[in-house]
């Protein structure tokens, strides 16, 4: 998979350029299936990243921080995230 901040950043060579997701889709020729990740909060984003050429989409930080995420994305409602930025790693720790 590739797992970006951003499914659609593009490379910090050529900031103008194609993004790094379609550059692996193009560089992969279809030997293996890629998985975008990285900045995938709703339908539309999951969309962008499959047009791109990805094969699958996967959200992380989304996912933990809003359970009801595909609930949302289905019902076409705003997505309830409050993924926290920096070291957030005592917010996720399960008791």
């Amino acid at each position: 998979h590739v797992s970006l901040r951003s499914f659609d950043q593009p490379s910090m060579h050529d900031e103008h350029g194609p993004s790094i997701l379609s550059q692996i889709v193009q560089r992969s020729d279809g030997k293996v299936p890629v998985i975008g990740v990285g900045g995938i909060r709703s339908l539309e984003t999951a969309e962008a990243a499959l047009r791109m050429g990805a094969d699958l989409v996967a959200v992380g930080r989304v996912g933990i921080s809003d359970p009801e995420f595909p609930r949302h994305v289905r019902d076409h409602q705003p997505v309830q995230s409050t993924v926290p930025r920096g070291d957030f790693a005592a917010e996720l720790t399960l008791p």
